[in-house]
């Protein structure tokens, strides 16, 4: 019998102890409710952890969970303004790229309309510059009525350059309300993430201290550990 193989079989594989932030947030929740227990607080209550210590670190870790859940309004704020800029943003795109494969056909001699709707090479993938030539390729064509007379035969015409560069405008006050949004989706994580670095080494140290002072005791369980 191959007694390596058995035992490699038989090993467990190591425990993980990587928590989430939920799970931590949790675990500090049970044992602040738990502290207040029969045969923990005397025993905490001998290295200072009086029942007003404990409200306060409760209190902190009602402030992390509140900010937890601010947190997650402001994401779901900000993902949805990104899918309506996504979206804004394509029904620009998709009429420009056809757009501009079109003149690029019917202006392939003509090297100054080339470089003045800036035809050459391939549409940025940036957004400014992006916006940059989309903007340009439109207000060229509205501004020159030569230009105009030619793109309108390829059904470019006056309208359609005023509706694109209409929805261009509509599309940056977007993009701002998009900034708007992402900022306070980053302020509401670097609020959260104050608030846990503040009481979580609160918690840590409370548990080391239970863990000296009830070694062995069943109460451990209460606390989460």
């Amino acid at each position: 019998m191959d007694t390596n193989s058995q035992t490699n079989e038989t090993k467990k594989a190591p425990k993980s102890t990587y928590k989430t932030l939920e799970q931590q947030v949790s675990d500090m929740e049970m044992a602040f409710s738990n502290a207040g227990m029969d045969g923990i607080k005397e025993v905490m209550l001998t290295v200072g952890y009086t029942p007003e210590r404990i409200e306060l670190m409760q209190a902190g870790v009602t402030k992390v969970r509140t900010l937890m859940q601010a947190k997650v309004k402001e994401d779901a704020d900000q993902k949805a303004e990104q899918e309506v800029f996504d979206k804004k943003k394509e029904a620009i795109s998709t009429p420009f790229v056809n757009h501009r494969k079109l003149v690029r056909i019917q202006f392939s001699a003509d090297v100054h309309t080339s470089v003045s709707l800036q035809l050459n090479g391939e549409i940025p993938q940036a957004y400014p510059a992006w916006k940059e030539m989309t903007t340009n390729f439109y207000t060229q064509i509205s501004n020159q009525p030569a230009l105009l007379a030619k793109t309108s035969t390829i059904g470019i015409t006056a309208a359609v350059a005023t509706a694109q560069l209409a929805a261009l405008t509509d599309l940056e006050a977007t993009k701002s309300n998009l900034k708007k949004e992402t900022a306070e989706a980053q302020a509401a994580t670097q609020a959260r993430d104050e608030a846990f670095d503040d009481i979580h080494p609160q918690y840590i140290e409370y548990i080391k201290f239970a863990k000296v002072l009830l070694a062995d005791s069943p109460l451990l369980k209460a606390l989460g550990v």
